[in-house]
């Protein structure tokens, strides 16, 4: 459907966006796009507090470019929204301080991966993290700006 403006509000188009996500959930269908539903985005925390899923649409969208070009058999979102903690959570276990993630802002995701940085960013992605030992990529992102790919610490 359209994109929503932004209120803050529970008005009328939103409460219409959000049945029809209920309906297509209750029906088996996906409820974010074609291929994606919302609860694939949600963070994976145990933390009482979370807001769970608030995945930006343009990920979403550039995600949907991703599979039809380069996963026609699927694509899994591995890892995508993350609150804060949860954030320091996965950088911890790394053995690392936490970064400024864009999945703490809905805009990134962690993918199975598949292609190369340079398949990534034909399809529209800012941010792309790659495997320094399979040269794929495992991370990507729509930050406001493009930036030098970069290897992900996983």
């Amino acid at each position: 459907g359209r994109q929503l403006a932004i209120t803050g509000k529970l008005d009328a188009a939103t409460s219409s966006a959000l049945l029809g996500a209920v309906s297509r959930l209750q029906h088996g269908e996906h409820t974010a796009s074609e291929h994606f539903s919302f609860s694939e985005f949600a963070c994976r925390c145990e933390y009482p507090r979370c807001e769970r899923i608030w995945v930006q649409r343009g990920l979403i969208a550039k995600l949907e470019v991703l599979r039809e070009r380069h996963y026609p058999d699927g694509l899994a979102v591995v890892s995508g929204c993350r609150c804060k903690q949860h954030n320091i959570d996965i950088y911890a276990l790394r053995g690392k301080p936490a970064s400024d993630s864009e999945h703490t802002r809905g805009a990134g995701c962690d993918v199975n991966p598949r292609v190369n940085v340079a398949q990534a960013r034909s399809c529209g992605f800012n941010g792309i993290g790659y495997s320094p030992r399979t040269l794929q990529v495992v991370h990507v992102d729509v930050r406001p700006r493009p930036a030098k790919a970069f290897v992900d610490g996983k």
